[in-house]
């Protein structure tokens, strides 16, 4: 069964725009601004070994600068655990989910302990 996820693409703020173009890393700051979704495929030191997934990206509501409305969309699969970072507004930290798809196909949130589990165990995520 298969979902799908969707992240807002949220510009820098004017602050972090000014002080990235000053440090010379505005280039930089905008890649990692950009939300990510990730299949996890095992451990790697402390860390997931990660395979990033290419999202489709609508751009139907963006504003004129592309700082606000333009949409992200991934198609995730029942199987793989899947790590999503994104922001939910300029002035607050990106969010880190860990999500999984039920054989229903349900997105269903879990903690990174339960992931490190799975992954640790070589044990299916539920809906695998």
């Amino acid at each position: 069964m298969k979902t799908v996820f969707a992240a807002e693409l949220i510009g820098l703020s004017p602050p972090e725009h000014r002080h990235a173009q000053a440090a010379g890393t505005l280039e930089r700051s905008r890649r990692l601004a950009r939300p990510r979704l990730a299949e996890l495929t095992g451990l790697f030191g402390r860390g997931f070994a990660r395979r990033e997934l290419r999202p489709k990206q609508d751009w139907s509501q963006a504003n004129s600068r592309g700082t606000r409305g333009v949409w992200l969309y991934w198609t995730l699969t029942a199987g793989p655990l899947y790590e999503a970072v994104y922001r939910t507004a300029w002035d607050k930290p990106h969010t880190v989910r860990y999500l999984y798809v039920t054989a229903d196909g349900d997105l269903v949130d879990t903690t990174e302990e339960e992931v490190r589990l799975w992954l640790s165990h070589l044990q299916p995520a539920p809906g695998r």
